[in-house]
């Protein structure tokens, strides 16, 4: 009766949740507000190799990062959860970031085992891992809660380290799981080709700082503080205006990606279709429509004799940095298909060519079995122009 009685309170909070998380995304259009968290700080120091402590390390990097955002990105809000060397709890750094309707959550933190040999960056997302040795790293973030006065009362269900603790929580973290994946791909890219830094990937750990999140959020931990290499990069100004950079050019990729969707008036979701495949965060896939390949894209139906004739649209697959060649495995299905497009250093990939909107959305059904998160664009002539004009010129 206890189990069934739980189970029931489980199930009604899981649909409270998704439901408010869904509606809250809904409402959030664009990326307008971000928050930005030095890890530790005040009377916790966090990781420390004789004089040098994480807590100095993160917000020094944390205040170059707002700053860089502010200037080359005004119309973003930048909000800290600190500014100065006090602590602050971690639930009180979900409420700042909630409190703000931030729509980004990045937590700064610097790495530390036993041993000097691990060196490098990595990105965390809230989840968990099958492996107990990763585990070690959630408990060294979320053990700063002892710090806390009263912390045994605010952080009772996690200390009793319950299972229906773990799915309460994961729960809040649900609808924003994949964004994460996005946008920790795009900063370790970042720190992979702008930043000394070795690549160490990403990891789902069971992380409180994210879990009193409900936006998608990172933890990211920017090298291992007994590490000399890491070290002597970290507690440069150069070193950490390298990795504050990196951190801000993913956040400009990731702000690009949701412009296009609202631009082609999609939802703001973005995917990793054009990200580099990360092993230890497996992503759900959709089921697939039907058995096999995707036929090739067909030429485009004659035109009706109505509407704009220099209006068309294409089926968008890939965005990326770099130019992706026309018979790459990236494009699957559709190598030697795609029409390529240079914006501002942004390379652009579509299939397909279509007169009118009903056309186009047949062609993107198709698509969207190998890029389920294709979608339509509109040009007139060879300016890109939004859907919905396009549609008012063709219907």
């Amino acid at each position: 009766m206890f189990r069934a009685r739980n189970l029931f309170v489980l199930t009604c909070m899981a649909v409270f949740l998704l439901l408010g998380g869904s509606a809250a995304a809904q409402q959030h259009a664009g990326l307008r507000t971000i928050v930005i968290d030095p890890g530790h700080g005040g009377r916790d120091p966090g990781s420390m190799h004789g004089n040098v402590y994480e807590k100095d390390i993160a917000l020094a990097v944390s205040l170059m990062l707002g700053r860089m955002i502010r200037e080359q990105m005004p119309e973003i809000n930048v909000v800290y959860t600190r500014t100065t060397d006090v602590f602050v709890p971690l639930a009180q750094r979900g409420r700042i970031a909630n409190d703000a309707k931030a729509d980004l959550f990045i937590s700064v933190h610097v790495n530390a085992v036993r041993g000097t040999a691990p060196s490098g960056a990595l990105t965390l997302i809230m989840g968990r891992e099958h492996e107990e040795r990763n585990l070690d790293m959630a408990m060294k973030e979320n053990d700063v809660i002892a710090f806390e006065e009263d912390y045994t009362t605010t952080y009772r269900e996690y200390l009793s380290g319950s299972s229906e603790m773990f799915i309460i929580y994961s729960l809040t973290q649900y609808v924003n799981i994949e964004q994460s994946i996005v946008f920790a791909n795009m900063v370790q890219n970042r720190f992979k080709t702008s930043t000394p830094m070795p690549d160490r990937g990403i990891r789902r750990q069971p992380l409180l700082v994210l879990w009193h999140t409900t936006m998608p959020g990172v933890l990211v931990e920017l090298g291992f503080i007994n590490n000399d290499h890491d070290r002597r990069l970290l507690t440069s100004e150069r070193g950490q205006r390298q990795m504050a950079t990196a951190i801000m050019e993913a956040v400009r990729e990731y702000k690009e990606r949701i412009d296009e969707r609202i631009a082609a008036g999609f939802p703001p979701r973005v995917s990793q279709a054009n990200e580099t495949p990360v092993a230890v965060v497996p992503t759900p896939q959709a089921p697939p429509v039907t058995v096999g390949p995707p036929p090739a894209v067909s030429p485009a139906p004659p035109r009706a004799t109505v509407g704009a004739p220099d209006v068309i649209y294409r089926v968008q697959i890939l965005s990326a940095l770099r130019r992706i060649a026309s018979n790459s495995t990236e494009f699957k299905d559709y190598r030697g298909q795609t029409i390529e497009r240079n914006d501002d250093g942004r390379y652009r990939y579509y299939v397909g060519e279509r007169h009118t909107y009903g056309e186009a959305q047949e062609l993107l059904e198709v698509v969207r079995r190998s890029f389920r998160d294709a979608f339509i664009v509109a040009f007139r002539g060879s300016t890109q122009i939004t859907v919905s004009e396009a549609r008012k010129l063709t219907e």
